[in-house]
């Protein structure tokens, strides 16, 4: 088995086929660069900058696009790398080992000082996009977080052939000189230029492209983009929408310059082998390893790259800290991840093999128990659920009567799936008229249960269950080992839950505090919680709660924005849609646990927060599987959605299927296997 391919599967992600190419590793080869220090506090002596924004699933294109551009130029500009994503860490790693005086900087730690500047200023629609949409980064953090007059921005699938002179000479009037982007082939914004003129009143300049910019830092206009995202087509979802807003900004200034065609998209190398720079966008995304890193490779790049950066670079100037992490990583992740037979299973998923977790044997429910665990569930997501249930029952250890709650989508076959498995477990398919009927008292908690089905996570559990100890476990959660942790508190019948690092609260911690008088546990994440019902069935408690959430002031709907997603939209008239109803039961969970001074809050291990490597893990998307790991919640943000490919081929490369399938099991399902 490929053995990158191995690594990345076992750190939770399957690396994109051009990731794997061996051309493309081979920057992680070429000796560092050195570029001039940032200090910690106050500008730089350049009065240029060099800025990328990365995440882990490009970091080998960053690598290629800021050492092509270094070597073409000659220069030793300081280098600002954003680091997006959950994986800074690791990005962070790699970044200090090819640039070392470069400057890091995590989104985390971006936010920290963007979001308030934003928010004291009342950019709040500004502060919205950039949290539904990281490309924004490219506009507020270029602006607030430079430490130079002139920024060169570079998109990583842009690759540098030559001296791009253009770039790098230093206008004799800073102040003065234009907004520099690259020329595209055709316009590609969010606005057409007749509405820009009609509404806005800006002549906006054509084909102006954000892939490569040379920008004046403060002349960036936040304000001004402010007011122009107000526009009904700048929606915050088009993924031209930095590049509209940097356009139009530019040229309501009327400093816009475009760069020669000599920075090409559409035409290569074959075509003018004079070619400074190409932008290899999403339609001719291939040809930057084909023609772009082939060409370079060809041309004796990496050679020169190893002379030129030889007679500028000593190792003494890599830290004796990042060296010795350089040997030791290998060392402790071969240690620490569960190791399987390469022969086990395949590299790559295997989607029909899924659907024979129907074959395996039932799981007997107790007769009698105080511990129930309830799971709600959609038709979508069946066959994940039945994966989840298994792996607890069979690695947790905890003698749980399993509640199975529809959100009103799952199908007859499969409740009887569920019945057959899982011999004795009760479902929940249509007893919303029970619950309402117990929420007559409280009109919010029934306008909570009639429009959103996430409600049922909180609402159903308090109302139906027959036992005082309740778990909830979310569909996208596999086991791998019992969890001592949480043993003891379900022995201890002490409430807790996973610490998720973040909190996706209704309205944020802060204004909670300050203005609502309600003070919830942090950082709670409820796919996986414990409590006892009868500490945390208080209606009037929830009924207030959810009425102060959700009737803001509508003065303070600004100050109250917590977790946003595309549904959001807080200029609306109506308060309610001011905040994300699918977080609100997570909402009143934190609330809940945050009452109780008993909770527990489990660690998490993830790549930015330490851990002990004894103690068993309990963990999220995009991390391995190591040999201490009890449960991982592999969360869905559509871009990462590592259950299948990663978890349950995990699970399968163990024999699960071969340990759950005799004596006893089933041959044939109901009804087809669903994949």
């Amino acid at each position: 088995m490929n053995l990158r391919r191995s690594i990345l599967s076992l750190l939770g992600r399957r690396p994109p086929a051009a990731e794997t190419d061996p051309r493309l590793q081979i920057i992680e080869r070429t000796p560092a660069i050195a570029t001039e220090p940032i200090p910690e506090n106050g500008r730089v002596s350049s009065p240029i900058g060099i800025h990328l924004l990365a995440n882990d699933m490009h970091v080998h294109h960053a690598l290629w696009v800021a050492k092509s551009f270094y070597a073409s130029a000659g220069v030793s500009f300081p280098l600002t790398v954003h680091l997006q994503g959950p994986r800074t860490r690791a990005l962070a790693d790699i970044f200090r080992r090819h640039f070392p005086a470069a400057r890091l900087i995590s989104q985390q730690a971006a936010d920290i000082h963007v979001e308030p500047w934003l928010r004291e200023r009342g950019l709040h629609r500004l502060l919205q996009s950039r949290r539904n949409f990281f490309l924004l980064m490219k506009l507020v953090d270029l602006r607030l977080l430079a430490r130079t007059p002139l920024v060169i921005y570079l998109d990583t699938d842009v690759l540098f052939f030559r001296h791009p002179g253009e770039l790098v000479v230093t206008p004799a009037d800073i102040a003065a000189s234009p907004h520099l982007f690259m020329r595209d082939d055709y316009d590609s914004y969010c606005i057409t230029p007749e509405k820009a003129r009609e509404d806005l009143g800006i002549d906006l300049a054509p084909r102006a492209n954000a892939g490569i910019m040379r920008l004046v830092t403060d002349g960036i206009d936040l304000e001004a983009c402010e007011r122009f995202i107000t526009h009904p087509d700048l929606n915050s979802s088009d993924w031209h929408l930095e590049q509209t807003l940097h356009a139009l900004n530019a040229s309501a200034q009327g400093r816009i310059s475009l760069l020669p065609t000599t920075y090409a998209m559409l035409s290569g190398l074959k075509d003018d082998p004079s070619l400074v720079a190409r932008h290899y966008v999403s339609p001719i995304r291939p040809l930057l390893l084909n023609e772009g890193i082939t060409h370079l490779l060809e041309s004796g790049f990496v050679e020169s790259l190893a002379t030129r950066t030889r007679r500028t670079l000593r190792d003494n100037s890599i830290p004796m800290r990042n060296r010795l992490k350089r040997l030791l990583t290998p060392v402790v992740n071969h240690l620490l991840t569960e190791k399987l037979p390469a022969s086990a299973a395949p590299a790559d998923p295997r989607p029909a093999v899924y659907g024979r977790i129907l074959e395996t044997r039932p799981v007997p429910m107790p007769a009698q128990s105080d511990l129930e665990l309830h799971m709600l569930v959609s038709e979508r997501d069946f066959l994940r659920s039945i994966w989840a249930l298994k792996s607890f029952f069979h690695y947790s250890g905890l003698p749980a009567r399993l509640v199975i709650q529809s959100d009103g989508s799952l199908t007859p076959a499969s409740l009887d799936h569920y019945r057959e498995h899982f011999p004795g477990c009760a479902i929940h398919a249509d007893h919303d008229h029970v619950v309402r009927d117990a929420l007559a008292d409280h009109p919010l908690c029934q306008f909570f249960l009639g429009h959103h089905a996430i409600s049922k996570k909180l609402l159903h559990p308090l109302l139906l269950s027959r036992a005082d100890s309740i778990l909830i476990m979310d569909s996208d959660i596999l086991w791998f080992r019992r969890s001592e942790a949480i043993a003891d508190c379900v022995r201890d019948r002490l409430p807790f839950y996973v610490d998720g690092g973040t909190e996706a609260y209704a309205r944020n911690r802060r204004f909670m505090e300050t203005s609502l008088d309600l003070r919830p546990a942090r950082n709670v994440n409820s796919g996986m919680i414990g409590y006892r019902r009868k500490a945390f069935l208080d209606l009037p408690f929830i009924e207030d709660a959810l009425g102060k959430l959700a009737d803001v002031p509508r003065d303070q709907v600004l100050d109250s924005i917590g977790y946003v997603d595309a549904h959001v939209d807080i200029h609306a008239e109506d308060v309610r849609a001011t905040l994300c109803w699918w977080v609100m039961e997570q909402t009143i969970y934190a609330l809940l646990m945050g009452r109780d001074q008993g909770h527990r809050s489990l660690r998490s291990w993830s790549h930015w927060r330490p851990f002990h490597p004894m103690d068993e893990t309990h963990q999220f998307t995009n991390t391995p599987v190591m040999k201490k790991t009890a449960m991982i919640h592999y969360i869905s943000d559509a871009t990462h959605n590592q259950f299948f490919p990663v978890g349950v081929e995990h699970l399968l490369r163990r024999g699960c299927l071969n340990q759950w399938s005799s004596p006893g099991s089933i041959a044939k399902p109901h009804s087809k296997n669903r994949p």
